[in-house]
């Protein structure tokens, strides 16, 4: 369940009105008839070829019936839709049948095109293909599985694009289940592209599975806006297949992996765990002042860097880590936190870091390529916490026991002290990750810091979540959000930073199993 089912904004099945007022629908069923017309239901045309042999208009709708299958690819390339006039690919007829199915969606060289409702199989080869400057494409409520590489892909320098509330597992080869690519990769590189809404979206990886969402940029690129203004918001990443849901197997190796060089990052408000690497990584492997500007928040990482691999990596300048929980109790030898290369003025505040230091002597809570202190500007309200019950030991890189409390490092430790947070155990599938689930992250009452309203973490102790207000970034134009998105977007984020946003009860964790 999406979390705009959680939080009762709930849009159902879409309807897109459209200011075009010559639009037309277009029906297509298994049981109609390519001699039909196709502008009603009655006359619906059959086939997936009709669809591609017809050029559309601003504010036309092609829509499939719910319960239909079409073991074919649907081409929306070069078509363009206006502003407040998409042409929109949906469905029509009784939702309880089930989606309609296609192969893929292919809408490169194209703008102003919605996806909403419709289920890919790739069969292998199929995938939602969005690129060479595809502009403003919305994919909305599907579902991609079975494709053989990128379940979703953007290539080449396409931009003002949104991925919301979907599904996507299965993803089969080397690749990604979403990525924002270069093109031409070291030998005349094009742009990945820039201003990326991902939100709301629950993601199952599987062996061979690079990341569930990959931004590349290419490092042999040296000049242009080669990646920038991605917002990755309120997304569910499960890294290891899920029995039940998954016909494939094994473990993807990141959450979040962004390499190289770009501006303009917001990581906020993600669910992550499972993965053989990092949970996120925002990497900068091109050089000093490659990566500006990274908005690291609200997150909770567990069991993530089971390789064992750091949990979090930030490589960056000028960057906030804020109000995120990250767990690592099952996986020594590496940081919850690894601020590497060219990490410069960063800031640390408010996070919750929870390790086992008996797991190994270079198991910590946070660290970096020279010392923490240099990587950041500002550090505090942090709280460090280790499950092992020994005595406090100097867990982070540079830093004595005795000067934790003075940089804004709090540790609990001691036998018998009140740990703040436990973990869930086991392969879940993310749609289940809703209020009883995220009960685990939510701070025992009785831990020192639920005594006033500054509470490290991402959950404070009376259940509700932190840090998912967007914050002003300078390295992007304007005035620092870069673009907001459409209206479904601005309505999602508006409600969970709303003071009415939802409560998790502050259940205790043996109250829910995890099967």
């Amino acid at each position: 369940m999406s979390w705009l089912a959680r939080v009762g904004v709930g849009f159902g099945v879409v309807m897109f009105s459209v200011a075009n007022a010559s639009a037309e629908n277009y029906y297509v069923s298994p049981s109609g008839n390519d001699s039909n017309t196709g502008v009603s239901e009655g006359q619906a045309w059959q086939s997936i070829s009709k669809v591609n042999g017809k050029n559309f208009q601003p504010g036309d709708q092609v829509l499939l019936k719910y319960g239909g299958r079409w073991g074919d690819t649907v081409d929306l390339s070069k078509e363009n839709g206006g502003a407040g006039s998409p042409i929109v690919l949906s469905a029509y007829g009784d939702p309880s049948q089930g989606l309609p199915v296609v192969k893929g969606v292919t809408a490169n060289y194209a703008s102003y095109v919605t996806i909403s409702n419709v289920e890919v199989d790739g069969q292998g080869a199929g995938r939602i293909d969005a690129s060479y400057g595809a502009n403003n494409i919305f994919i909305y409520k599907v579902v991609v599985h079975n494709t053989s590489d990128n379940a979703v892909r953007f290539f080449g320098p396409s931009y003002s694009n949104i991925v919301m509330s979907s599904l996507i597992y299965d993803v089969g080869g080397t690749n990604d289940a979403i990525t924002i690519h270069a093109v031409n990769w070291g030998s005349s590189p094009t742009q990945a592209g820039y201003s990326y809404w991902i939100v709301d979206n629950d993601i199952i990886g599987s062996g061979n599975m690079e990341d569930l969402v990959d931004v590349g940029p290419d490092e042999n690129q040296t000049t242009g806006n080669l990646v920038m203004d991605i917002k990755i918001y309120g997304n569910r990443l499960q890294c290891e297949s899920v029995p039940g849901v998954s016909s494939a197997t094994g473990t993807a190796n990141f959450g979040l992996n962004s390499g190289h060089l770009g501006d303009g990052f917001w990581v906020v408000g993600n669910t992550v765990t499972g993965c053989k690497n990092a949970g996120l990584q925002i990497q900068n492997s091109a050089g000093e002042g490659r990566r500006k500007g990274v908005q690291l928040s609200g997150n909770v990482v567990f069991r993530a860097g089971t390789d064992p691999k750091n949990s979090v990596i930030v490589n960056a300048e000028d960057f906030v880590v804020s109000n995120n929980t990250v767990v690592r109790h099952e996986f020594g030898d590496r940081s919850a936190l690894f601020v590497s290369g060219y990490g410069k003025r960063g800031q640390l505040v408010k996070n919750l870091f929870s390790i086992d230091s008996s797991l190994g002597t270079n198991t910590r809570w946070v660290s970096a390529t020279d010392v923490v202190a240099t990587a950041f500007s500002v550090i505090e309200g942090n709280h460090l916490a280790d499950i092992s019950g020994a005595p406090l030991t100097p867990q982070i890189d540079g830093v004595t026991v005795t000067s934790l409390r003075s940089i804004g490092m709090e540790q609990t430790g001691s036998s018998g002290a009140i740990l703040p947070v436990k973990m869930p155990s086991g392969k879940t599938d993310p749609r289940s990750w809703g209020k009883d689930f995220l009960s685990y992250f939510v701070p025992n009452s009785a831990w020192s810091q639920c005594a006033d309203d500054q509470t490290p973490g991402a959950l404070d102790c009376k259940g509700r979540r932190l840090g998912l207000e967007l914050k002003p970034l300078a390295v992007v134009s304007g005035d620092g959000f870069g673009w907001k998105g459409n209206e479904m977007v601005q309505a999602f984020v508006a409600n969970l930073t709303s003071v009415n946003a939802p409560v998790v009860p502050s259940l205790p964790p043996a109250a829910f199993k995890v099967e």
